[in-house]
């Protein structure tokens, strides 16, 4: 899969070793000269500063000098269609992987890790339109899968998806991310952010999109956001930011009620496409899965049980079972299971329900840890 994926880093007045973060961090320059799997690493640099660059062995994209981050997101997504899946990174990245809630079970990861992250991100890619990677700096969350949340530093997505959606980065400036994200939740694509792992950088730091934005191109453009999605978007009122040393208005998104409020008004309660609607997805909504928990108690109740004068013997109560293969669940696909996967459950008489998860491609797994090593997340 992945010739199809291609990941680039847009960077600007970085050059130096020194603030090569995401490049040094990430060890991507040993990994694109041994490794097949970051043979389509691009960097994406101002035409200007690539003599600053001749000792990379990263391949390098030169762009008009002065670059916007929106112009560059619409550059890469209009002129690298051949790559049905873009993983996009940020210039100033650490990464690091996350064993429990919390930050004191978050470790540094090595040139291994980082091979094992990329295969992470693209099995996400294999089900879900677009995504990312937990941010550090927000509060902690279990190590599972999330879904429609606000992504930043790390954005993967399917590349065709968003052209049939007609996504437009220019149309948002300094809120592109958010814009491409909402624009997508509201067409019926969820988002899914990984909280396996974690990714940490300074805001507003020297170089990059800091050359040119400020304070009041800042609140400025939250109001384009606003108007671009009025139902989705609340603007909050401004307060002292130490950062911006001034009075920032603050933005605040409703992503799941976007997602919520398009599978609504479209009535839809099933779908089999994987990037669309996956029923893991659709069990996070409040009415759908209540209705799943009333059938469930409602079967259960149905189920009488043996008498004892009629209870079978323990060898023949494991000979007769009932068999049944579902999607993977909202507790499933939190702890790991993909949502491309099937769960076989055999119901015994005795009470007992086996399970066993198989892959797309029809490999059996025995239990949920199988699954979770195979995918790298443990």
């Amino acid at each position: 899969m992945y010739k199809d994926v291609a990941i680039f880093i847009p960077t600007r007045g970085r050059f130096k070793p020194a603030l090569r973060r995401t490049v040094r961090n990430l060890c991507l320059e040993q990994l694109c000269r041994s490794n097949i799997r970051f043979e389509n690493l691009k960097l994406v640099v101002p035409q200007e500063e690539v003599k600053e660059w001749h000792n990379t062995s990263i391949e390098i994209v030169a762009v008009d000098n002065g670059w916007r981050i929106e112009d560059i997101r619409q550059h890469i997504l209009d002129k690298y269609q051949q790559y049905q899946y873009h993983i996009v990174l940020d210039d100033d990245l650490k990464l690091r992987k996350r064993s429990g809630p919390g930050n004191v079970d978050i470790k540094d990861l090595n040139k291994e890790d980082v091979v094992v992250f990329f295969d992470h991100v693209v099995s996400l890619l294999s089900q879900f339109a677009h995504g990312g990677i937990a941010n550090e700096g927000l509060h902690p969350k279990p190590t599972c899968l999330y879904f429609n949340e606000r992504v930043g530093g790390i954005h993967f997505y399917n590349s065709r998806i968003l052209k049939e959606c007609g996504v437009q980065y220019r149309k948002c400036p300094e809120y592109e991310d958010m814009h491409a994200t909402l624009s997508l939740i509201k067409c019926g694509y969820p988002n899914v952010v990984s909280y396996f792992y974690a990714f940490k950088q300074k805001s507003n730091a020297v170089g990059g999109c800091s050359k040119y934005r400020t304070l009041k191109t800042q609140n400025d453009n939250a109001n384009k956001f606003k108007e671009m999605h009025t139902n989705e978007v609340l603007l909050q009122k401004p307060k002292f930011s130490v950062v911006w040393k001034g009075m920032k208005v603050g933005v605040k998104v409703f992503w799941k009620k976007a997602f919520y409020n398009f599978h609504k008004c479209q009535r839809i309660k099933k779908c089999h496409d994987p990037t669309l609607v996956t029923s893991i997805v659709l069990n996070t909504i409040k009415d759908i899965t209540n209705l799943v928990a009333f059938e469930h108690r409602k079967a259960k109740l149905s189920k009488k049980p043996l008498l004892p004068s009629k209870r079978k013997a323990p060898s023949q109560l494991n000979k007769t079972s009932t068999v049944a293969t579902r999607p993977p669940n909202a507790r499933e696909i939190k702890t790991g299971i993909p949502c491309g996967f099937s769960v076989k459950e055999t119901f015994r008489n005795n009470g007992r329900v086996d399970k066993e998860y198989f892959s797309p491609t029809g490999q059996r797994f025995r239990s949920m840890v199988q699954v979770r090593k195979a995918q790298g997340t443990i």
